[in-house]
């Protein structure tokens, strides 16, 4: 009988921070949006439209990489900028549900 290891493929690191990074930014667009008052903050909106504007340009970088346009070592500046967007959610996130006053 063969066993087969489900998450030893190459991929699975990366797509696993790619599913972390979409749900942290989720979740502080949703808090932007929602919390901790309706209507929100201004100031929450624009940590979410930040985000967003970020993201967007991961999302060329991810599509480009995955197309083979971009030299392999830009995919550590892919994983820089991920990592660097879920700690800004984090921060956001934080700011927004006023943590610490």
């Amino acid at each position: 009988m063969k066993y087969t290891i489900i998450f030893a493929a190459p991929e699975f690191p990366f797509i696993a921070t790619l599913v972390f990074f979409g749900v942290s930014v989720q979740v502080t667009v949703i808090s932007a949006m929602v919390f901790p008052q309706i209507p929100p903050r201004p100031v929450n909106i624009f940590f979410a439209i930040c985000i967003i504007m970020i993201c967007i340009s991961v999302i060329i970088l991810i599509f480009w990489y995955r197309q083979g346009n971009l030299e392999p070592k830009f995919r550590i500046l892919i994983y820089y900028i991920l990592i660097s967007i879920i700690n800004l959610c984090v921060c956001a996130n934080l700011y927004i549900h006023e943590v610490g006053k």
